[in-house]
């Protein structure tokens, strides 16, 4: 009986493709350049999607022959097209108001928020999600 796989999960996609080229997670990690425990973490359905490096998923895709955002999820698309610093300061701006009003709405704190928006600091999920609720879903046009 043929295993089946979730293929809405980043971990499900990438065990199919080592299922169906039957190749081992040691060989992956030894030709992309990574670990064996990170993908031995990469194929776990509950290791948090979030957490997974860009460059190595895009790095995964390249392996696999499939296109560049294969392995990713709407929040790495998201991270990974979009210019956030300057969406964010652009929404807020938008809104007319102040970085605290703005960094208040999406539940963080002013030093963090002021960091997003220089650039210094990189969008957490929750922070996406909640952006995304507040404002809809952004594509690579948001930038």
């Amino acid at each position: 009986m043929p295993r089946e796989f979730d293929m809405t999960k980043i971990s499900g996609r990438i065990n199919f493709e080592l299922v169906d080229r039957r190749i081992p997670k040691a060989r992956l990690a030894r030709e992309v350049g990574v670990s064996r425990d990170l993908v031995d973490n990469y194929t776990r359905e509950s290791f948090s999607e979030e957490s997974m490096q860009i460059s190595v998923l895009k790095s995964f895709a390249a392996y696999f022959g499939k296109d560049t955002y294969y392995f990713c999820n709407d929040y790495h698309k998201f991270i990974d097209t979009v210019d956030v610093d300057k969406l964010l300061k652009r929404l807020r701006q938008k809104k007319g108001i102040a970085q605290k009003l703005f960094a208040d709405e999406l539940g963080v704190t002013t030093t963090m928020y002021k960091a997003y928006e220089q650039g210094k600091s990189n969008l957490p999920y929750r922070v996406y999600l909640r952006l995304q609720k507040l404002y809809g879903p952004f594509g690579e046009e948001a930038g």
